[in-house]
């Protein structure tokens, strides 16, 4: 991963970004064996050449490079609510950061 792109989020789509114009580099519409809410919030951590992405009580991860599914699972029994992220090399600020940015917004799509 560097830092010329962006990872977005909306209506059940991941999309790779170029920062510098706007150009969609690829798309991914998720599959979760039913409807996205249209109101969804994602959770998307980027790791490595890995974006894991949180979202109706699934978690997904996703090939950086091009987009493709690499393997999901539905996290049975866990319910559909949001998938929270932690990483070992997260700080306390950036957890709070984080937790605040969720659930504002949760709280507008609501």
């Amino acid at each position: 991963m560097n830092n010329k792109h962006l990872y977005i989020f909306s209506k059940g789509r991941v999309a790779k970004v170029k920062k510098i114009d706007g150009e969609i580099i690829w798309e991914t519409k998720l599959k979760l064996g039913g409807l996205i809410n249209s109101a969804a919030v994602a959770n998307m951590q980027i790791d490595g050449n890995k974006i894991y992405i949180g979202l109706q009580g699934n978690l997904i991860c996703l090939n950086e490079f091009d987009g493709s599914v690499v393997w999901t699972n539905q996290l049975k029994g866990w319910g559909y609510g949001f998938v929270i992220f932690a990483n070992q090399d997260q700080t306390n600020a950036e957890a709070t950061n984080i937790t605040a940015a969720t659930t504002a917004a949760i709280g507008a799509t609501t």
